[in-house]
């Protein structure tokens, strides 16, 4: 058996999960702490703006055929929304290839100020609620999860999830 066929053999157990960050991370002004992004001023809605955000580097990692992407530390509801309506959007889009729509599982982790709010003071409840109505099916998001938080909070967040 030749080398490139063991690594191949070798890889074929592997799991990938591409990982895109919050919008505010790439602003270096803090805002990814308090979930209120002060510097989209645009000539279209915050939500529009997160949701090409989201897309320029979901079209990019999905073009690597990963098992899985996660939306990570995401601090305010309006871009959970604006994630979620990439996804419905790209899912009824013609031009591109179905095996890059249905195959990678998504999942979210949310950047949480307390046990029981995001960083942008929503309840974790009203977030729940939010992505049962925008996803009832679960055919978007596989999974949910906090991260960037007090250990203190892990566990009544985690109880409401």
């Amino acid at each position: 058996e030749r080398d490139e066929e063991k690594i191949i053999r070798k890889c074929s157990d592997r799991f990938v999960a591409a990982s895109i960050g919050c919008y505010g991370a790439s602003l270096a002004d803090g805002s990814e702490y308090d979930g209120k992004y002060r510097t989209i001023h645009t000539e279209i809605s915050q939500l529009d703006s997160l949701e090409q955000f989201h897309e320029r580097k979901t079209r990019v990692l999905l073009a690597q055929y990963p098992d899985s992407i996660a939306y990570e530390t995401i601090p305010c509801l309006v871009e959970c929304e604006a994630i979620l309506s990439l996804w419905k959007r790209m899912k009824k889009e013609s031009n591109l290839p179905s095996e890059l729509l249905q195959y990678p599982m998504v999942w979210m982790s949310f950047a949480c100020r307390d046990g029981a709010h995001l960083n942008d003071e929503t309840k974790l409840t009203t977030l729940l609620k939010r992505l049962d109505e925008l996803d009832p099916d679960a055919s978007i998001i596989h999974g949910i999860g906090v991260n960037c938080c007090s250990f203190a909070h892990i566990k009544p967040l985690v109880t409401t999830i």
